[in-house]
């Protein structure tokens, strides 16, 4: 779908450097990589320093997996 419109738009963002990147396909999966693993390591840190001993966090947890659980049924 190359249009008129579009080769418009890509024209306007030609101009500017970082936005010129971003045409990449490339450039967009290591960006998008990046931000999984990202998502991946913040994940697991906030996983290591979660203390399931706690009671109002495990209550939590238990609360809202049965809630998941009962959704799932339905």
């Amino acid at each position: 779908m190359s249009g008129p419109n579009e080769r418009r738009r890509a024209a306007g963002h030609a101009s500017v450097p970082v936005l010129r990147t971003f045409e990449s396909p490339r450039f967009r999966l290591l960006v998008a990589m990046l931000l999984t693993l990202l998502g991946f390591a913040l994940n697991i840190a906030r996983l290591t320093v979660y203390d399931p001993s706690d009671p109002g966090l495990a209550f939590d947890f238990a609360a809202y997996y049965h809630a998941a659980e009962r959704m799932l049924v339905c």
